[in-house]
C-alpha cells in the first residue's frame, strides 16, 4: 500500500513550484526546502531552512545610552559591514522596549510571530532520535 503523503527534499530545480516570493534570495547551495506531496504530487506543505545572520550582543555603556550619536554610529557601521559582505537581511532578538524604540528609529522592523528554537545539539552529539 502506498503512503498517502510523501515528504522529501525539494531540489532547487523544482523551486519554481512554490510561491516565487519565497525563493529569490535563497542560496540553492545552502538552503533546504522540505515538502509534503499528496498522492497526485501536489505540494500540500513546505518548510524552508536557510542561513541567516543574527545580530546579537548589542551593548552601550550606560553613561552613553542617552547619546544618540553612539547608537547611530554603531548602526551605520554594522549596516556598512553587512552590505560590504553582501548580506541582504539579518535578524535580532529584542527584549527591552527602549531597544525596540532604538531599532525602529534605525530601520529595523518587527518580524511576525514568535521566535522558537529547534535544538539539535543532542542529535548531533550522538543522542537519540527525536520523534513526534
Amino acid at each position: 500500500m502506498m503512503d498517502r503523503y510523501r515528504a522529501r527534499l525539494l531540489p532547487p530545480g523544482e523551486w519554481h513550484r512554490l510561491d516565487p516570493q519565497l525563493t529569490p534570495s535563497l542560496d540553492p547551495h545552502r538552503a533546504l526546502i522540505v515538502v509534503v506531496e499528496n498522492e497526485t504530487g501536489n505540494i500540500v506543505a513546505r518548510w524552508m531552512a536557510f542561513d541567516t545572520v543574527a545580530l546579537e550582543g548589542l551593548s552601550i555603556d550606560p553613561a552613553y545610552q542617552k547619546h544618540p550619536g553612539v547608537a547611530a554610529r554603531l548602526m551605520q557601521a554594522m549596516t556598512a559591514a553587512l552590505v560590504e559582505r553582501n548580506i541582504p537581511q539579518a535578524i535580532t532578538m529584542i527584549t527591552a522596549p527602549e531597544v525596540e524604540r532604538l531599532a525602529g528609529r534605525h530601520g529595523l522592523t518587527p518580524a511576525p510571530g514568535r521566535l522558537w528554537v529547534l535544538d539539535l545539539r543532542g542529535l548531533l552529539e550522538g543522542g537519540h532520535e527525536r520523534t513526534g
